[in-house]
């Protein structure tokens, strides 16, 4: 009597469990294809933009380096040319020195958070295992 509840029941419950397990897997499939699709239409439209991003920084250089030759030029009619090249130069360079520093002081100290956020991962332990300055 218990084999006859148990095996009409059973198999039912089987076929809905691999019904649920082929389900699941085809959703999975399907999700991880529409990912796949979505990125590399992304990295497309990226290496597009990157393109025209380079083009144009090329053109903006060479349109500044004209733009601060011909200053150097105006520049000559009431000082030394070395003396209004000098000029510009500092006008360009101390800025630019300064906004370097800058960004080098940022991605640095942002590079020693994130390896100091993930060393105790790296190592193996925990934060809280480190011993203590001053004990052997």
């Amino acid at each position: 009597m218990q084999a006859e509840r148990a095996g009409p029941r059973a198999e039912p419950l089987a076929a809905a469990f691999e019904r649920l397990a082929t389900g699941i897997g085809a959703l999975v499939r399907g999700h991880l294809e529409l990912a796949r699709a979505e990125l590399g239409e992304g990295l497309r439209a990226v290496g597009q933009n990157a393109g025209a991003v380079a083009i144009g920084a090329v053109a903006l250089l060479c349109g500044y380096l004209s733009l601060m030759a011909a200053l150097g030029m105006l520049l000559t009619t009431w000082v030394p040319p070395w003396c209004a090249f000098g000029c510009i130069a500092l006008a360009n360079g101390v800025p630019g020195a300064i906004v370097l520093a800058r960004g080098l002081s940022r991605a640095t100290g942002a590079v020693r958070r994130s390896t100091a956020m993930a060393r105790p991962e790296i190592r193996g332990s925990s934060p809280t295992s480190s011993a203590e300055p001053g004990s052997s």
